[in-house]
């Protein structure tokens, strides 16, 4: 896995977040769900929604 500072090299965080919550709204607007929806497990990565 890449280190944070690689990835966002260049992207200061105010356009990194702007651009997260563009896309959420877009995902959002075709009746997606976003990771941020579906939450966390403890101590455990996002999972996805159940299938629709």
């Amino acid at each position: 896995m890449r280190a944070r500072e690689e990835i966002h090299a260049g992207i200061p965080d105010e356009e990194s977040v702007a651009a997260l919550k563009v896309l959420q709204r877009m995902i959002h607007n075709v009746g997606g769900t976003a990771w941020h929806a579906w939450g966390r497990p403890p101590g455990g990565r996002p999972r996805p929604p159940a299938h629709r």
